[in-house]
């Protein structure tokens, strides 16, 4: 994992230690703050209430917590903060180097949780729909600028021994219920809980919008 390399390069400048590992863990939860606030900004929010959005992130207790610890979650927010960013950027003014690039960083994010993949598809679904409405023209270079990073990151994968075992895990259905009835309840309770809890940490920001 991406993250992994970030840690080694922590540990041989400072040395090895748990308390390195967070602080570097620590510099990836200012970095994901500082995303979510220009990010906030590229879509249409003041200043104010970007920076407020950016403190809100930083006092959320469950981000507050892994901060502290070397788990995959902040760093992972950290470049895809980064990525969103420059995707927002693009979506407003396409060019190929904002493409690319914010697609080289949702890349390197799919090498800390493979969730990063998500961000360049809600890109191309955002795009596609402006497709269909005739609202925009389709452009090689920015498919392909779009596409580049991936390419490369096919490569890699085909490229790990047998030994790394793939990069993810297969889910288990029984982790949410032994049967379907079960399923759909705890699915509806998870998503309900998650609902009100995104609802509770936008409402600072809300307040004022």
């Amino acid at each position: 994992a991406l993250q992994a390399y970030w840690g080694v390069l922590f540990c041989t400048v400072f040395g090895f230690s748990f308390t390195v590992l967070r602080a570097s863990t620590q510099i990836t939860l200012l970095i994901a703050a500082w995303g979510a606030s220009i990010s906030a900004k590229a879509a249409g929010l003041d200043r104010t209430k970007s920076l407020l959005l950016g403190v809100v992130f930083l006092a959320n207790p469950i981000v507050m917590n892994l901060g502290y610890t070397f788990m995959t979650d902040v760093p992972f927010l950290a470049v895809a903060h980064l990525a969103l960013y420059l995707f927002i950027r693009a979506y407003q003014t396409p060019t190929v180097k904002l493409i690319l690039a914010a697609s080289a960083l949702a890349a390197l994010s799919y090498f800390v949780r493979q969730f990063g993949l998500l961000i360049p598809v809600a890109y191309a679904a955002s795009l596609a729909i402006l497709l269909l409405r005739g609202k925009t023209k389709f452009d090689r270079r920015h498919a392909a600028a779009l596409a580049g990073p991936w390419f490369i990151v096919w490569l890699i994968l085909i490229a790990l021994p047998d030994s790394a075992g793939g990069t993810t895990t297969q889910f288990d259905w029984n982790s949410i219920g032994q049967s379907i009835f079960a399923r759909i309840i705890n699915g509806l309770k998870h998503w309900t809980t998650s609902l009100v809890y995104l609802s509770l940490f936008l409402a600072p920001v809300m307040v004022l919008v």
